[in-house]
């Protein structure tokens, strides 16, 4: 080992050891400049076709077991993002498919309905014959619309984002059988969940799926539900509008930040009789009167058992829906066709199976479009949701923020933008 003394410093540099290294250089980067995302696809593609939700940091990890290098986040995203365009194709041709798909389903599955509404093309204010901009789409199976009339007289809907290239929201409609088992009826892409979408969503339930008398839906508090809710179809003694207890307590908790509460809100939602009930109440208002001016602004019939009259069978939340959106997570980031595909194949022996893509029928009407508005901005969205207890709890509390770390010299703090040492040579 040789070392020197620094000039002008009480510090001494070695210059020269031949010994075993134990230690490593921040510096240096364990990920490789010309391991780019389309060599990276090539090792990761099985994996994507077999699972398209497969996790970011499991495709790291796999990386790391076949080639030695570790990878950003950002270059594995790229290169899952590149092998899901191989192996299912483009968002923009998915959409020039789903007409064939749909055609498809209703010939493989007579009864089926399926209603597709489009917008004329435009480009610089200019009309484009031939093409249409797709703008929404309901769909259900006749096997479920003739199911459905042999389950409970309950009707659970909700909505939940979709991950892809182009915004959008899925609309489900399920129920319970008579084995407690989660039973789908219908579904929708649309835009945003707002009062238009969810009227005309509603309103498709009615002429397609089901013409049943006293029917119980359970949903969230949104407006737009509750909008369309007073429409004569869904209107006493034709239909029944009840509140998910979940999201209600949900909404109770954002205000007011109170768990304590929010259980005696909880436990008074479920009791059986009126008596309970409204002892709970009073117990509720000595404790903490705000939450009981909260609670008695909600029409006692929507969100507790006891005044419910027995419409809701005993169910009190969508947790239905939620296993549903659950199961389907994955699924929601992939182009449009390429999802309704998979989810098809979730159902696939109750349903006739649609073949091969050569044997679809063609299409009489004209191509499908992605609305360009709807096309997401680069980079990761800012989230605005509201965590809560609702959400995901780590030993009673909610997560705390994740550190961040820097790809180059793998120091906390900073990103690889920031990085003081980028410019080091590898």
């Amino acid at each position: 080992m040789h070392a020197s003394r620094q000039e002008g410093l009480d510090v001494w540099k070695i210059t020269r050891y031949n010994g075993p290294h134990t230690c490593s250089n921040p510096a240096i980067s364990k990920d490789h400049y010309k391991l780019d995302s389309k060599i990276i696809c090539h090792f990761i593609m099985p994996l994507v076709e077999q699972q398209p939700s497969v996790k970011i940091s499991a495709l790291q990890a796999e990386c790391k077991d076949k080639i030695g290098y570790e990878l950003s986040y950002r270059k594995t995203w790229k290169a899952r993002h590149i092998a899901i365009v191989k192996i299912y194709g483009g968002w923009e041709e998915s959409y020039g498919r789903l007409r064939r798909l749909m055609i498809t389903l209703c010939k493989q599955n007579p009864g089926s309905p399926v209603l597709i509404e489009d917008d004329e093309l435009f480009i610089d204010n200019h009309l484009v014959l031939g093409y249409k901009v797709f703008d929404r789409m309901f769909w259900s199976f006749k096997q479920l619309i003739e199911g459905f009339k042999h389950c409970r007289p309950i009707i659970c809907i909700d909505s939940t984002f979709l991950y892809g290239k182009y915004k959008g929201c899925l609309f489900c409609a399920t129920a319970l059988d008579g084995n407690n088992h989660i039973f789908p009826i219908a579904w929708a892409i649309v835009d945003c969940e707002d009062g238009r979408n969810w009227d005309w969503f509603m309103k498709c339930l009615r002429v397609f799926v089901t013409d049943r008398e006293d029917i119980c839906v359970i949903s969230d508090r949104h407006k737009g539900i509750i909008k369309a809710m007073q429409d004569d179809w869904w209107q006493p003694p034709t239909a029944h509008h009840r509140f998910c207890i979940r999201h209600s307590l949900s909404n109770y908790n954002t205000k007011f930040k109170n768990s304590v509460m929010k259980d005696a809100l909880c436990k008074a939602a479920h009791q059986n009789q009126k008596k309970k009930f409204y002892e709970a109440m009073y117990k509720i208002r000595d404790m903490h009167q705000e939450t009981y001016d909260w609670a008695v602004k909600i029409d006692s019939q929507k969100w507790t058992r006891s005044h419910d009259g027995g419409k809701r069978y005993g169910s009190m939340t969508t947790n239905t829906i939620e296993s549903m959106n659950g199961m389907l997570k994955g699924l929601r980031a992939l182009p449009i066709t390429a999802m309704l595909e998979r989810t098809l194949k979730c159902y696939e022996l109750m349903f006739h199976a649609l073949g091969d893509e050569v044997y679809w029928p063609e299409s009489n009407g004209d191509p499908l479009v992605p609305d360009s508005t709807r096309k997401r901005q680069k980079g990761r969205p800012m989230s605005s949701r509201r965590n809560n207890k609702m959400n995901w709890m780590l030993k009673g509390k909610l997560r705390e923020r994740s550190t961040i770390y820097c790809s180059i010299c793998r120091e906390p703090g900073h990103n690889r933008q920031s990085c003081p040492i980028k410019n080091v040579d590898r």
